[in-house]
């Protein structure tokens, strides 16, 4: 699944510059993905500085952004496409 892939690249130490994540829109209405995503991100060390992160949720949006505890990425912009939102968060 998604979670141990991203614990097997922070294993190696890969770094990525660009990271697209596309969860399964059932799973994110019933409970959001996003926040554990990115904090799995954070933690794991997989984003260099300046980092760009898109992610994608079906509309309406689940995420609540006051309710991040990010501490290196910013959500930059989020914009509807149909029946899809994507957000922008940026590292640093």
């Amino acid at each position: 699944d998604a979670f141990a892939a991203l614990n097997t690249l922070g294993k190696k130490k890969e770094q990525f510059d660009i990271v697209y994540i596309d969860p399964p829109y059932a799973a994110s209405a019933e409970k959001s993905l996003i926040p554990t995503l990115l904090s799995q991100l954070e933690t794991q060390n997989l984003i260099k500085e300046k980092a760009i992160v898109f992610i994608e949720e079906g509309a309406p949006s689940q995420l609540k952004p006051n309710e991040l505890h990010l501490s290196t990425l910013r959500l930059m912009n989020s914009r509807q496409f149909s029946q899809s939102i994507l957000h922008q968060f940026r590292k640093g």
